[in-house]
């Protein structure tokens, strides 16, 4: 992930489930039917699976479930979290980005500050001095509403089994 910037919304959303990701097991079903009780073993695989991109958008479903909550709970109006669908610049493909609204106001006013040849803080540095308060607000909230920690843990399952699944295809896929 070297090199990647992640917005402040999944930056907290990464460290808490760092921090409270639950090992959850998978549960095995089995198909007790007659043949198989009498002796006649047939084994039978039933495969209810979605596709990859089926998979992200339940995980960026989750995230507007999680932020949708957290906003209506959150008492800091620089700490609401919009989240949309958007191309990024030289791009056609839509990314679900979730920015806190602390962080979309320093773009507009480094934008702003650009074109009238002004100078500002960069939004960049912004986001970085205000994540830790971002991020301890994030926490705070979660731990107080179990709600929104639920929300989060369903989230963070959704992630685990879309990673889970990435390393079995291309384990599947390798030579």
């Amino acid at each position: 992930m070297a090199g990647k910037w992640i917005s402040p919304p999944r930056a907290a959303l990464l460290i808490l489930s760092a921090a409270i990701l639950p090992t959850v097991g998978v549960a095995a079903q089995r198909n007790d039917t007659p043949q198989s009780l009498a002796g006649d073993t047939i084994d039978e695989v039933v495969v209810s699976g979605k596709t990859i991109g089926q998979m992200r958008r339940d995980i960026e479903r989750a995230e507007d479930r999680f932020f949708n909550a957290y906003n209506e709970i959150n008492k800091d109006p620089s700490f609401e979290v919009n989240c949309r669908m958007e191309a990024r610049t030289g791009s056609h493909l839509l990314s679900h980005l979730c920015n806190a609204a602390y962080y979309e106001q320093a773009l507009v006013d480094e934008s702003r500050a650009v074109l009238q040849g002004d100078s500002t803080t960069p939004a960049q540095l912004v986001y970085m001095m205000r994540l830790p308060e971002f991020r301890k607000n994030v926490v705070k909230l979660v731990a107080e509403n179990p709600e929104l920690s639920r929300l989060l843990f369903e989230r963070i399952e959704l992630q685990r089994r879309y990673e889970k699944e990435l390393r079995a295809r291309r384990t599947k896929s390798t030579p």
